[in-house]
């Protein structure tokens, strides 16, 4: 039976701080299991690798980063790494390769985003499943994954350009890679969901704990939200 390897983020969290666990349950039971008293907000599914063995993913995972640096695991024992979840993900990928059913989901906002094969990630894919309602007539629906997630290269924007928050425009950002990730004014470097936490507290604007913030409608390059400037791409 296939179980799940998953990475985790929590806003509450430094955005270099990522939680990878194992479970044979779906991961979004599991996150919410994990929302207790001892962390102030919800956790995030950030990826989540489906393969049966999954038992043996986690170890391999756990002990690439171990070997890499034995510093990154923050606690002895623990689940909770020092390390980016891009560069989780990059570890996944590895350790994909080498387990023949392994297949890696990207989420955003706890929903799956894209079915990612274990070298690249793709903006969309057309997967085929059998309809079990329909399996006398042996037919098939056509499911379309939606989107990937939204980042500077897709939007054409470069490393080093400046975006301003919608709520207050005063509150800037510095784009620091192709991906999502900004240096806000204070120096503080954090992912663009993250940043619109940030930018709230900053302003004094209440921030909701059950809620996931897309940063792609809270921040604007020249004067544009970036979700605005992802539809005008795509259309």
């Amino acid at each position: 039976m296939s179980g799940f390897v998953y990475i985790l983020t929590n806003p509450s969290f430094r955005d270099d701080w990522v939680k990878i666990g194992k479970s044979s349950r779906p991961v979004n039971i599991r996150s919410k299991e994990l929302d207790n008293t001892a962390v102030p907000l919800p956790f995030d599914i950030y990826a989540v690798m489906e393969t049966e063995k999954y038992d043996e993913a986690e170890k391999q995972i756990h002990g690439l980063i171990d070997i890499v640096n034995p510093d990154m695991r923050i606690r002895k024992g623990r689940e909770f790494f020092n390390v980016t979840p891009e560069k989780a993900l990059s570890i996944f990928r590895q350790c994909a390769r080498t387990i023949d059913d392994a297949k890696i989901e990207l989420y955003e906002n706890n929903h799956p985003i894209s079915q990612a094969n274990i070298t690249e990630r793709t903006d969309a894919q057309v997967v085929n499943r059998t309809d079990p309602a329909k399996d006398d007539a042996n037919k098939t629906r056509t499911r379309v994954v939606t989107k990937a997630n939204l980042t500077f290269e897709l939007l054409n924007i470069p490393v080093g350009a400046e975006l301003s928050y919608s709520e207050n425009e005063s509150i800037t950002a510095t784009v620091i890679n192709n991906i999502n990730r900004v240096r806000l004014q204070d120096g503080t470097e954090a992912t663009l969901s993250r940043a619109v936490v940030l930018a709230k507290r900053k302003l004094g604007l209440p921030v909701i704990a059950s809620e996931a913030y897309q940063g792609g409608k809270f921040w604007l390059y020249k004067g544009h939200k970036l979700v605005d400037i992802r539809s005008q791409i795509e259309s």
